[in-house]
């Protein structure tokens, strides 16, 4: 996943290193630097980028753990002044393939992503954001609510978010054909 801040630079999250880290590059007048952002269990997968208002890095992606389960998190990684944060947005079963990240206009993320447990069918399309004004306590997902956008055949493939002015989630997405969904009311 790309974006380009106000002045040029680049920034580009994706999925990299032997183990499928959580990664991250970008680039200003002293040439590129590479990060490693998450490292813990199979990380990097299904990244989204956006920057806020000062260009600061958010990031949502997929964390698959090692355990037999191979339990799969939504998970969502900003950096600010003291470095790198990272939260968990979902957890279950599995969560698909796909995360959509967008910052509202008060920098509040939102994740649009997939939800495919082993045995589920239908398959859900799932909108996570994170509570405005929400103490977030480590990696726990008690500041973030999670609702159910579809659930009609294998949906919420290739999802993609965006965010109004208003603060309304709008989202394109693949499933049986391509479909659009929005809401009429705050998240």
């Amino acid at each position: 996943s790309i974006a380009v801040d106000v002045k040029g630079g680049v920034h580009s999250s994706y999925e990299g290193g032997e183990d499928s880290d959580l990664c991250y590059a970008f680039n200003d007048s002293s040439g590129w630097h590479l990060e490693t952002i998450d490292s813990d269990g199979y990380a990097g997968y299904a990244t989204s980028i956006a920057l806020d208002s000062d260009a600061r890095p958010h990031i949502s992606y997929l964390r698959i753990t090692f355990d037999p389960a191979h339990q799969t998190e939504t998970k969502y990684a900003y950096r600010n002044d003291s470095g790198w944060h990272l939260e968990i947005a979902n957890i279950g079963a599995y969560s698909g393939d796909f995360t959509s990240l967008a910052l509202d206009g008060a920098g509040n993320p939102c994740i649009a992503h997939a939800y495919e447990a082993y045995v589920q069918e239908p398959a859900l399309l799932l909108l996570a954001c994170r509570q405005q004004g929400a103490m977030v306590s480590g990696e726990q997902p008690n500041a973030w609510t999670v609702e159910i956008i579809d659930q009609e055949g294998e949906t919420g493939q290739e999802s993609s978010l965006a965010i109004d002015t208003l603060g309304r989630p709008h989202i394109a997405y693949t499933g049986t054909g391509l479909a659009y969904a929005y809401s009429t009311g705050l998240p």
